[in-house]
């Protein structure tokens, strides 16, 4: 084990990494809402052990119960797997549709820069919404910074709804700015505009010039 481990020295400078570092995307249904869909991300490091870098609303619950969502922001955080809301419990990697995006060397520090999403969305207090930006437009947001068409590695998933917003509602909704913050798309400013229109004004008389 001694000659192994010199000899490996030897060709890479240190002993070799038992396990290639790669990054997986997977997903699972929401909790309460079966047909939709949750994406997080996995990171295997080179011992093995698996990080996921997951996004959900401050209310939710580490035991993978879903509380109330309303009035809260999105949270976004990297834990070992098995203390996250994507443990797998009874799952396997297949199960939750596990697709490798990229490996090796090149897998830490894409991982790095898609860790730096978690802190800037935590910093922007963004309100949650089931069917706007949520734990997806976390993940689409990571996949984005590391150099990633979201679209392109999202898994599709046929055992769940698609309408217009697709599997995974969510996905593209934040955005990096000129200053480098994060924010929603100004279209979907303007959607959540109107709909506190909506509630305020049922009766669309806001905005009507009056004689």
């Amino acid at each position: 084990m001694v000659q192994a481990n010199d000899h490996a020295e030897k060709l890479y400078g240190k002993p070799k990494p038992r396990f290639e570092p790669q990054i997986s995307i997977e997903s699972r249904p929401v909790d309460n809402v079966r047909k939709k869909g949750h994406l997080y991300l996995v990171y295997r490091d080179e011992n093995g052990k698996k990080w996921a870098l997951s996004g959900r609303h401050e209310n939710y619950h580490k035991t993978g119960i879903s509380s109330n969502w309303f009035h809260s922001n999105i949270i976004a955080e990297i834990l070992p797997q098995e203390e996250s809301i994507d443990r797998l419990n009874n799952d396997t990697p297949e199960d939750r549709y596990s697709a490798v995006i990229i490996k090796g060397d090149k897998a830490l520090t894409t991982w790095e820069e898609m860790a730096k999403t978690v802190t800037k969305i935590n910093k922007a207090k963004i309100d949650y919404d089931m069917e706007g930006s949520n734990s997806n437009s976390v993940i689409s947001l990571a996949l984005s910074q590391g150099g990633f068409d979201p679209l392109k590695v999202i898994p599709e998933r046929k055992d769940m709804w698609e309408d217009f917003t697709g599997n995974f509602p969510g996905v593209g909704d934040l955005v990096i700015d000129e200053n480098g913050n994060v924010r929603e798309k100004t279209s979907l400013n303007y959607e959540k505009s109107q709909k506190k229109l909506r509630k305020s004004d049922p009766n669309g008389l806001v905005g009507i010039p009056t004689l």
